[in-house]
């Protein structure tokens, strides 16, 4: 069965359950139970654990408490109360949008808030937010105890398959660096040419996509705490060989020489090495730990490199150095695999730690505008409630801005909204009119639910399965139903003007147009990136530069994965002259510029500690790649009308600083410095050269966009 089958069994049982227990023991407000499963459903992620259900009961618990205090301060004065919810849902879905894990957790808080004030009907108000909370509860309870039991995703297993991918991706780059130059290697393949950029490319989607998965899933799940220390050591154990095949990775080399003859053995050494890599994906089947083999060290034609000249000396060592420091980490590695679910192994040599993830994202500028659109929808539907008394009453401010938190800046169309829940009443009026009143078994109904949600979650993906599902919420189902059209076209309404409210907070008062947010997030990701760019050029930095450095840092990546999203959603039916293939290569160029510019920040430690380093970088200033990074943090039409002859003569300065590290190389005393001080040059200049390559590479990919275009406007 595929996870998507699973998934869907899943919540459909979690949904069924929160209808069907509640009605066998006559509990009031089962739909509340039904409706949370449903949220955390189509919002949270596919991993259910204890903690997660545990703490969503807390977030519940004090959604209610927070929500009850407010109707017992403000309940007899409307304005006051609704001044109230406003300011503490604004406040609580702001912190919903900017936390990194579980976005269910503030969002119970916030649905609390909003369901406690019973339609403005202050008796009895104490007991109705009891029902609602103590329902709500149960809905969790129920979706976390089916998700731990029923078809358990084997989150550990899947990971695993990430980490060959990994091995997989970085073996190839290996291979293709080692092979550069032989042509009998090249004659013999017979595969589709590869390149370096592309190479390198798949590495970091790769080691991005395992890291991310183990971030996601090491705080979630149990499977991992007994071994969390080799876990963490085996992920800071890929990163570490990802950032030496990327230091390695260069398209040709600067002595225009072969570093490789001059190392005894080489092909030898390369295809050991090869094999090495091999051996990662045998290691996770192994029972127990092995200790980490002895590295045999590289050994130099010492004749014929005392004969060779300073590049090629510098390049032979920067080889070595790196050749040697892979087979380190892979047999380290190997060890770190293999301890992973042995009873007996225990590893015994020092691991590279983790950094801690944030579990907020204070600065984002979404959040904020988010934030905002909760409280305009807030008022201007509370303002049409009170107006007007539209159909549901306080429930369509209730929805309206409960929909409006959800589906905030999500990639979907306005329009998709209305079809989808038409869709969904199309199939739930006339169950309600010729099969509803056929059932009179509790496991006919059952049956009945569980395959409308199953079809719901098996077919749509994410928050947009809720207006779907909201047709099944219109037959207002419970123990005493009471068939009545005009109650069936009162909840539709309150659903239809609930979309609407959507649709306008998609224009209103922040535009969600993908163009127009493309835009933007240009602008703002090459805006930061020329910051970190120019705070790499102090030789330290201050407490205050190092947390600017970390928030350009957080802003710039996040913006990043917006740019891929949004710009896969533009409708190029409105912009014939864009094309698609044209705009995803630019966003697959800034993905990679963004891939090295993050490889010199990560090793800016380590080469502040290298004197060849410190020494060239106070006498030979780089002024050409800020300048370059400068140019796209302006309107990118202004950028699009310059000629390419600034980027030939950015290109000649940069040529120009390359021949001066060159000059400053060659006149260097060899005696003062170590190898890993020689090979750390070497890999500083091969930095700065991927990122002067990125970056000219943008700008032609920039260069190819009509930006002109998307900035026209359209509804």
């Amino acid at each position: 069965m595929s996870e998507k089958f699973k998934f869907a069994c899943r919540v459909a049982v979690s949904l069924t359950l929160a209808y069907l227990i509640p009605m066998a023991l006559g509990w009031n407000q089962p739909s509340t139970a039904a409706t949370t499963v449903m949220l955390i459903a189509s919002i949270g992620s596919r991993k259910e654990s204890l903690t997660k259900g545990t703490l969503r009961v807390l977030g519940t618990i004090a959604g209610g408490i927070i929500g009850l205090l407010l109707v017992g301060l403000f309940a007899q004065d409307r304005l006051l109360y609704m001044l109230s919810v406003s300011i503490t849902i604004t406040l609580i879905f702001y912190i919903r949008s900017a936390y990194l894990k579980d976005p269910t957790l503030f969002m119970l808080t916030g649905v609390m808030v909003l369901m406690m004030y019973n339609g403005g009907d202050a008796e009895g108000a104490f007991l109705y937010g009891i029902d609602r909370t103590f329902m709500t509860v149960f809905g969790v309870v129920i979706y976390t105890l089916v998700g731990l039991f029923l078809f358990p995703p084997k989150v550990e297993r899947n990971l695993q398959q990430l980490a060959v991918q990994l091995a997989a991706a970085q073996a190839k780059l290996f291979e293709y660096i080692g092979s550069e130059g032989n042509a009998e290697t090249e004659k013999s393949n017979e595969e589709p040419p590869v390149s370096l950029a592309m190479l390198s490319q798949q590495l970091f989607d790769a080691q991005q996509a395992f890291e991310l998965r183990y971030q996601a899933l090491s705080s979630e799940c149990s499977e991992f705490s007994a071994y969390k220390k080799e876990w963490d050591g085996a992920v800071g154990l890929f990163h570490q060989m990802t950032e030496l095949l990327i230091f390695a990775a260069k398209e040709q080399s600067r002595s225009d020489s072969r570093p490789e003859s001059y190392i005894v053995d080489y092909q030898a050494l390369r295809q050991q090495t090869l094999t090495m890599f091999e051996q990662l994906s045998e290691a996770w089947q192994l029972n127990a730990a092995q200790p980490p083999l002895t590295v045999e060290p590289i050994e130099y034609d010492e004749v014929r490199l005392q004969m060779a000249g300073h590049f090629e000396r510098g390049e032979v060592i920067t080889t070595a150095y790196l050749l040697g420091q892979i087979r380190e980490k892979l047999t380290k590695l190997h060890s770190c695999i293999s301890s992973i679910d042995s009873v007996t192994g225990i590893v015994d040599f020092p691991l590279p730690s983790l950094p801690q993830p944030p579990s907020f994202n204070w600065w984002d500028a979404e959040n904020a505008k988010t934030a905002v659109k909760v409280f305009v929808t807030y008022w201007a539907v509370g303002w049409c409630w009170i107006t007007f008394n539209p159909p549901g009453g306080y429930n369509l401010v209730v929805f309206g801005t409960l929909f409006v938190s959800i589906l905030s800046y999500m990639p979907i169309h306005p329009a998709l909204l209305f079809v989808l829940f038409t869709l969904g009443f199309a199939f739930s009026v006339p169950a309600y009119v010729f099969l509803l009143p056929q059932l009179t078994l509790g496991i006919e109904l059952g049956i009945f639910i569980f395959a409308y949600t199953f079809i719901a979650f098996y077919l749509f993906r994410g928050p947009i399965t809720i207006f779907f599902l909201l047709g099944m919420f219109t037959l207002g189902i419970d123990n005493n139903m009471v068939y009545h059209f005009g109650i069936v076209l009162t909840v539709v309404t309150l659903f239809y003007l609930t979309v609407v409210v959507v649709v306008l907070s998609y224009y209103f008062p922040f535009s969600g147009r993908p163009e127009r947010l493309l835009l933007v997030f240009r602008e703002r990701f090459f805006r930061h990136a020329c910051g970190i760019i120019q705070l790499q050029q102090q030789e330290t930095l201050s407490w205050w530069q190092r947390n600017v450095l970390a928030w350009r840092i957080a802003v710039m990546t996040v913006t990043l994965k917006k740019i891929k999203i949004w710009s896969s959603k533009i409708d190029y039916k409105d912009y014939p002259e864009v094309s698609p293939d044209v705009l995803m290569a630019f966003v697959d160029q800034c993905d990679r510029y963004h891939h090295h510019l993050m490889m010199l920040v990560k090793a800016r430690a380590g080469l502040a500690l290298n004197p060849l380093v410190a020494e060239a970088r106070a006498r030979h200033q780089d002024h050409v790649i800020p300048t370059m990074a400068s140019q796209f943090a302006i309107p990118p039409v202004s950028l699009s009308h310059q000629s390419g002859e600034a980027l030939v003569e950015l290109r000649q300065d940069y040529q120009e600083l390359e021949s001066q590290l060159d000059r400053y190389f060659s006149a260097i005393e060899w005696a003062k410095y170590s190898k890993s001080n020689i090979a750390g040059f070497y890999i500083f200049l091969n930095l700065k050269k991927n990122i002067f390559d990125s970056l000219a590479a943008c700008k032609r990919a920039h260069d190819d966009v009509p930006w002109t275009a998307l900035a026209k406007t359209t509804f």
